[in-house]
């Protein structure tokens, strides 16, 4: 429908305006459209296109990445579920170390800021500058596709600690935990 062609339009044009990434969430639209046997392709089918455009590129994004940034990723989704949207580099080390310490697995400073570089480099993240010299660390894709991708074996560590909670499949912050 034209609605779903504007409803991915504007998508595109918020991330920067990449016709590709609009094009692959139609592509993904109509293949789900498909899938269930409805005709035309609307803004519902393009829903799950981004979604699903989104999970894939997370997805890729984080085979990039070791164990330890993967949680540093999971330490801004935190201090997210928290109200803290877009992080300095201090709130990333102390929830990166109160979450690690849940099995045993705290950085220093220097460490953290590295994995934060190398989580900027592969795109899931970016940096603007704050207040008074500090900078802040935004996510670019929606927590859920960041926190669906998460490694395994990191995502069980964090649920046997009662940090994350896995309801259908669906992974996210526990709100239960003592550190939210």
């Amino acid at each position: 429908t034209e609605g779903a062609i504007h409803y991915a339009a504007a998508k595109a044009a918020q991330r920067g305006g990449d016709a590709r990434y609009g094009l692959l969430m139609l592509l993904e639209a109509g293949e789900y459209a498909l899938a269930l046997g409805e005709s035309p392709v609307g803004d519902k089918h393009v829903k799950v296109g981004k979604q699903r455009r989104d999970e894939d590129r997370v997805s890729n994004l984080l085979t990039h990445l070791n164990t330890n940034a993967q949680l540093a990723l999971v330490a801004m989704l935190s201090l997210r579920k928290k109200g803290n949207s877009k992080p300095i580099g201090t709130d990333i080390i102390e929830e990166y170390n109160q979450i690690g310490s849940a099995f045993g697995n705290t950085k220093g400073r220097n460490s953290i800021y590295n994995y934060l570089t190398d989580i900027e480099q592969v795109g899931l993240i970016t940096r603007t500058d704050g207040s008074s010299g500090s900078v802040r660390h935004n996510l670019r894709y929606p927590e859920n596709a960041v926190l669906k991708k998460v490694d395994d074996n990191l995502l069980e560590l964090l649920e046997d600690a009662g940090i994350v909670s896995e309801y259908e499949g669906e992974y996210s912050i526990s709100t239960a935990n003592s550190l939210v």
